[in-house]
């Protein structure tokens, strides 16, 4: 997140703590060089909420944990900070194809529970699924890529995301 967006940022950060989900927010969590802090953050992560705004576009630190996130492979739920923002450029190519969750446009409970819904079913959506005992809290699960996944292009991966997500009953936007 960039911290033109932090009041917003924190706002979902507290609540997906309140519900008991672990989370990662260079908030309380820096205890080496910043750029390490978020290379570790993603290395133990599965899914990764984007916030995004101009702010965020244009800051070099979010443009690395972007693409290093989307190079790894983590699931992105790209969240709308600004009312009216639409992204565009690098940002635009990483968030393309991806159910925008815009908070500024929706009540806050509504737009929450967009993303609770979204991590859920991102979580469901694989057929071999491990609970992490230590990194994640309970009820949030992950598997790992597959072999065959790893080379598929972001539209193959898009695809298999929105099936996955049909599968379950999940709307997609």
């Amino acid at each position: 997140y960039s911290h033109a967006d932090k009041e917003l940022c924190y706002e979902i950060h507290d609540r997906i703590l309140k519900d008991n989900y672990r989370i990662w927010l260079d908030r309380y969590n820096m205890h080496s060089s910043t750029l390490d802090a978020m290379a570790k953050a993603i290395e133990n992560s599965k899914i990764i909420l984007i916030c995004m705004s101009d702010s965020y576009k244009q800051s070099s630190y979010c443009s690395s944990e972007a693409h290093y996130a989307y190079e790894r492979r983590c699931y992105l739920i790209p969240l709308i900070m600004k009312a009216g923002y639409r992204p565009d450029g690098w940002l635009g190519m990483i968030a393309s194809g991806r159910f925008y969750i815009d908070f500024p446009n929706m009540q806050f409970e509504d737009a929450y529970c967009k993303v609770i819904t979204e991590i859920k079913a991102l979580n469901q959506s694989s057929t071999q699924v491990e609970e992490i005992a230590d990194s994640w809290a309970p009820g949030v699960y992950w598997r790992p890529m597959e072999s065959h996944e790893a080379a598929w292009s972001p539209n193959e991966y898009h695809q298999a995301t929105r099936s996955g997500l049909d599968r379950f009953g999940v709307p997609w936007a």
